[in-house]
Order: structure tokens, then sequence, then C-alpha cells
């Protein structure tokens, strides 16, 4: 139960060591129609939400990453392989299994049904036959 909560964070530390949020400036809103205001709020508000509009974030690569590509390949290796391939591997595994397991449990049940038809019950005794029930 521990690793199951503190594993995922443990796991996280890379990725987050490896990526950063960065603000991008974009080109400004182009301005709409509007009729002109005597008023200058009006215009320095307009000002203020181009201002905050102009700016996109953006996930990239830190500057850890960028100085050492050691470090950028190790997580991509973790990430890649470890905590990509090796589960999918896994599971894919144990669906077979399960699935094998589950055959043979139907072929068990099969030959259980069989030999109680047979006249042999669950505890090897004869099957009475008493006709009302016999087709």
């Amino acid at each position: 139960m521990f690793l199951s909560t503190v594993g995922p964070i443990l796991l996280s530390i890379p990725n987050y060591l490896n990526t950063a949020i960065v603000s991008v400036p974009s080109s400004p809103p182009p301005p709409s129609p509007s009729p002109p205001s005597n008023s200058s709020s009006g215009a320095a508000a307009a000002a203020a939400a181009a201002a905050v509009a102009s700016k996109i974030y953006v996930v990239a690569l830190s500057d850890l990453s960028k100085t050492h590509e050691i470090f950028y390949r190790f997580n991509m290796v973790l990430y890649l392989i470890i905590l990509k391939i090796v589960p999918c591997a896994a599971l894919t595994t144990l669906t077979g299994l399960l699935i094998h397991a589950m055959y043979k449990a139907e072929e068990r049940s099969a030959r259980s049904v069989q030999e109680m038809g047979n006249g042999n019950g669950m505890w090897g005794k004869k099957k009475v036959s008493t006709g009302l029930m016999d087709a």
C-alpha cells in the first residue's frame, strides 16, 4: 500500500526536473471594432486585457535538461522503457495466463459434469434412477 502511494511520486521526480513551464509572448489579438469612447479608463482596461492575453504558457525543457543531456536521456529511458514498456508487457503476459487458467477451469468443469453423467456421483456413488424425472 505504501509503495502504491509513494512510488508514483518518486517516479515523477525526474519528469518534474526535466520540464518547466515557460511563458511565450504571442501576437496580439486583432483590435475589435468598437465605437470610440471618451473615457481613458476604458482604453487602459483594453490595453491591460491585451497585455494579459498576449502571454501563452508552454511546457518546455528545463535548464537542467538543456545543460545536462545525460539527465534528459536518463529521463527518456526511464519513462519509455521502465514506465511504459514493462507494464505493457506484464499486462499482456498476465492476460494470457488468465485466459489459459480460464480454459483449464472450463475443461475441469466439463470433465466433472461428464463424470456426473456417467453414473458416478460426486462421492463415487451410483446414480439411482427413480423413473420419474429420467428422460
